[in-house]
Order: C-alpha cells, then sequence, then structure tokens
C-alpha cells in the first residue's frame, strides 16, 4: 500500500465524509463538509495523492493545535466546576 493511499484511509477513517476536490485553478484539496482541510493551513495540492497526504498532516495539526490549546483547560475546568455545583444539590 502506498503512502498516499495510508493517508486516505487514515482521513476517512477519522472524517468518513472526507472527498478530494480539483480547484478551478487547477489544485486539489479534501473537503470535509464544507471545510477546507488544506486551504485552512494554506495548503496546495499539485495532485489527488498529495492532497490525501497533506490532509492527513492537516488533521495531525488540528489534533495538536486542539489538544494542546491555552483556552481548553479554561473550558473543561468551567465544565468541571458546573458538573460540580450539580452533583453538589444532590448531598444538601
Amino acid at each position: 500500500m502506498e503512502s498516499w493511499e495510508k493517508s486516505k484511509n487514515a482521513v476517512l477513517k477519522k472524517y468518513p465524509t472526507a472527498r478530494a476536490i480539483q480547484h478551478e485553478d487547477g489544485h486539489y484539496t479534501v473537503m470535509v463538509n464544507e471545510w477546507d482541510m488544506l486551504g485552512e493551513y494554506s495548503m496546495f495540492a499539485k495532485d489527488v495523492n498529495d492532497a490525501w497526504i497533506k490532509a492527513q498532516q492537516s488533521s495531525r495539526v488540528t489534533q495538536n493545535f486542539n489538544r494542546t490549546h491555552p483556552l481548553r483547560n479554561i473550558k473543561r475546568d468551567v465544565r468541571l466546576k458546573s458538573e460540580n455545583k450539580e452533583l453538589m444539590k444532590f448531598f444538601k
């Protein structure tokens, strides 16, 4: 199995509705619903195989960004505090 096929399978596993399309100017991208995976990071692909490889890279960058974003912990803390308040109602 070639590297672009592995990339395609990895992207499709995470985003089953992903599809490769060709823009009017000739470059390729991978779309998930209305989200342009390559366009978000200003990546361009010369062929469909390259588009799948770059889509997997884009997916990894997005995942790492979401995992390490500083606001992620703040949102989680607010959610935990609200859950704790709900639990405390039962113990009063």
